[in-house]
């Protein structure tokens, strides 16, 4: 009989423990009935982070440029620039004359770059022109903060799509350290520089605070590669000293290519494109239109629905298939 209880209560204790199992189990799976006693559901942190999604308003844009280039490059920049609603500024390398004055309410406003002499006192850069333009990064931290998640660096020919960029960085924590971008379309460009960099023209998307790390040290980045060749290879290597890799995204385009590229655009991959780069380097993508007729008549299309721009649809007729 002893032996019958023993065995019993053994049972017993087993069901007991098989049952709270289950229940932790059961409560990790649908951890919104286990939150249902002890504090809100996630579905309210989801709901909330909805309310707080990413938009326009938080995303810089600093947009690399120069006196020369302005008058021809202009319309570029026009193309997509939202007076009043989009944030940053076009960084040229000196004030510009009388004749580009005033300065046009449809383009972003200008920042005239920071004189870097001091800096390189003793240590000399290869190519001026280089640390200059990473330098760049901390002149638009410095200007704009207030709200910021998301820098982007681009050239004044490069093209962008607002909307898809929203879209693209909503999906992403901005609160973490994100360093996007793309590599060139020319296997010799990667070779030259790197497979694993952002290309500027195409855009270097950065998490603000990524952007605000990296500003910290950039007297010491741009001493550090002052040898460098190229501004997005110091902006890659200074980012990979704070410890962050490149997070590609294929909607990012530098196009190194020349003449007809509309091959390229009909195998555009599944993806929001977010920049084209190098326009003047190719044929209009329109016919019987010029580079700058083109971009507009493109940025019309963008107008009603970015997201659907270069993304194929194939449809199926039924009776004959």
């Amino acid at each position: 009989m002893g032996g019958f209880f023993a065995r019993f209560t053994l049972w017993k204790t087993l069901v007991l423990i098989g049952l709270f199992l289950n229940l932790i189990l059961f409560n990790i799976q649908n951890p919104q009935l286990l939150l249902t006693r002890w504090g809100p559901s996630p579905l309210s942190f989801i709901a909330s982070d909805d309310r707080n999604r990413t938009n326009l308003s938080h995303i810089a844009f600093g947009m690399m440029g120069s006196v020369k280039t302005w008058p021809h490059r202009r319309g570029y920049l026009e193309a997509w620039w939202r007076p009043n609603k989009t944030r940053g500024y076009v960084f040229l390398d000196q004030p510009p004359p009388p004749e580009l004055l005033p300065w046009p309410s449809t383009a972003p406003p200008y920042r005239v770059v920071d004189n870097l002499s001091g800096l390189f006192r003793v240590t000399k850069p290869r190519y001026e022109l280089m640390p200059r333009m990473v330098h760049g990064i901390l002149e638009l931290v410095r200007e704009e903060h207030d709200g910021v998640r998301w820098v982007v660096m681009g050239d004044d020919d490069t093209v962008v799509f607002v909307d898809n960029i929203v879209d693209v960085l909503a999906e992403y924590d901005h609160n973490k350290y994100y360093y996007l971008g793309w590599h060139s379309e020319s296997v010799v460009s990667n070779l030259w520089f790197s497979f694993n960099q952002a290309f500027g023209g195409g855009g270097i998307v950065m998490s603000y605070p990524l952007a605000r790390a990296l500003a910290a040290d950039m007297d010491g980045c741009l001493l550090r590669y002052a040898d460098s060749t190229s501004a997005d290879l110091i902006t890659m290597t200074c980012i990979a000293d704070i410890g962050v890799n490149l997070t590609p995204h294929k909607g990012i385009h530098q196009v190194d290519l020349h003449a007809d590229f509309s091959g390229y655009l009909s195998a555009h991959p599944k993806v929001h494109v977010m920049t084209f780069h190098h326009f003047d380097a190719m044929d209009p993508i329109f016919p019987f239109k010029d580079h700058m007729q083109s971009t507009r008549h493109l940025m019309t299309a963008a107008d009603v629905d970015q997201s659907r721009l270069l993304q194929q649809t194939i449809c199926y007729h039924k009776k004959t298939n």
